[in-house]
């Protein structure tokens, strides 16, 4: 079997590749480059096109990792969300997928009438996520194909490329004159931990079920982020910004969420201290 893997280097393409060393640690290993080729992890080996990969593997199948995302511009994420897709309908076609996971987004079950009109990216992201979807659901293989709202745990607070990790560091640094936007808007989470384990539950199992479902274990403001009195950390007090994200309301699923976890323990684990 040949893992193929679009994306190397975010926070889920982490998940998928700690998931898939303790499954799968034999399987040759092929990445989709910056210049477009595929490139065998093991030796560097490189091909130009799918097809000429599939030639030089015969009988092979394929394990494809959908990870990856290009946010630089909007004719970047179309058209990288279209070669990926081609190519997963090519492997299909050939009979050569043995499964395919991928990542979907919380924006697909968002009304989209909810989103921005000034948001046009966004919007865009929306249909792409949604075209992804489709395909996904007629793929002749299992598939994992989670919609992911605000992903909790220690890669993204190392990235500190998400509001929640910012104030969580600035708490942590006792920072001063935070400005927070829409901090009592309500957002659907789920840990990074709980992605791998049921990434692993999907890899492991002989005839795995498709799960193509929201993952969400609660939900949090970005207030109680910032005053949480069960964190072992300062409270930070901020000011409320006039900015406005991409979406109007709450970013959480529309059915009601039973059962909600706390996120401070994830909160903390986080750190990684």
């Amino acid at each position: 079997m040949i893992i193929l893997r679009f994306g190397n280097s975010g926070r889920l393409a982490g998940v998928c590749e700690t998931a898939t060393r303790l499954t799968y640690p034999q399987c040759s290993r092929f990445s989709l480059t910056r210049g477009g080729n595929f490139r065998r992890d093991r030796d560097g080996l490189e091909y130009a096109s799918l097809q000429s990969m599939v030639q030089a593997n015969p009988g092979e199948k394929f394990l494809v990792l959908d990870a990856s995302v290009d946010h630089s511009c909007t004719e970047s994420l179309v058209s990288h969300e279209s070669f990926k897709r081609d190519c997963i309908e090519a492997l299909g076609r050939q009979g050569l997928l043995w499964r395919c996971v991928g990542f979907s987004s919380g924006i697909t079950l968002i009304d989209p009438a909810q989103v921005r009109p000034t948001a046009t990216h966004m919007l865009e992201y929306r249909r792409q996520k949604v075209a992804q979807e489709e395909l996904f659901i007629t793929l002749e293989c299992p598939v994992f194909l989670p919609q992911v709202f605000t992903l909790i745990g220690p890669r993204t607070y190392a990235a500190q490329n998400a509001a929640w990790a910012q104030i969580l560091r600035a708490r942590l640094e006792r920072a001063t004159g935070t400005v927070l936007n829409e901090p009592r808007s309500r957002r659907a989470w789920v840990s990074e931990f709980e992605v791998l384990r049921l990434l692993l539950t999907f890899l492991f199992a002989e005839t795995p079920a498709n799960l193509v479902t929201p993952l969400v274990q609660g939900e949090f403001t970005l207030h109680e982020v910032a005053t949480d009195k069960q964190l072992p950390l300062p409270a930070m007090s901020y000011s409320e910004g006039i900015g406005e994200g991409w979406l109007n309301g709450d970013y959480v699923p529309q059915s009601p969420l039973l059962n909600q976890q706390a996120i401070t323990d994830e909160l903390l684990r986080s750190l990684n201290l």
